[in-house]
């Protein structure tokens, strides 16, 4: 297992033998302090258990540090022609690459150049 999800799961399996634990002290009638301590156990299981979950989801590509969806939006063409994206070029360049392989006669007797309209 990666340690991306082990981490996770030995979390929330320490944070409900934690809570059982807690069941079993107060179910035995055991003194206060021992109940504090449990409670305090708990809520820095809570803590660990969400740090844990964020760095197991938390996007790694990103250089920022931080998670989630990247700073900037994808590209959007503009809608009265203009431009290409950035990414077309590479785009045609694969899917002719990728054409190519899959079936190089079809490929050779089609031939368009990159970057004019299909």
């Amino acid at each position: 297992m990666s340690r991306s999800v082990t981490e996770p799961l030995l979390a929330a399996l320490s944070l409900a033998g934690l809570w059982m634990l807690a069941m079993v002290l107060e179910a035995m009638g055991v003194p206060v302090w021992a109940l504090v301590v449990t409670g305090a156990l708990l809520v820095a299981n809570v803590i660990v258990l969400t740090a844990c979950i964020y760095r197991a989801t938390r996007d790694e590509g990103h250089s920022d540090g931080g998670g989630g969806a990247p700073p900037h939006g994808p590209e959007i063409p503009d809608p009265g022609g203009g431009h290409d994206p950035s990414w077309w070029p590479e785009l045609e360049r694969e899917l002719a690459q990728y054409l190519a392989e899959r079936d190089p006669a079809r490929t050779e007797a089609q031939q368009v150049p990159a970057g004019s309209p299909v």
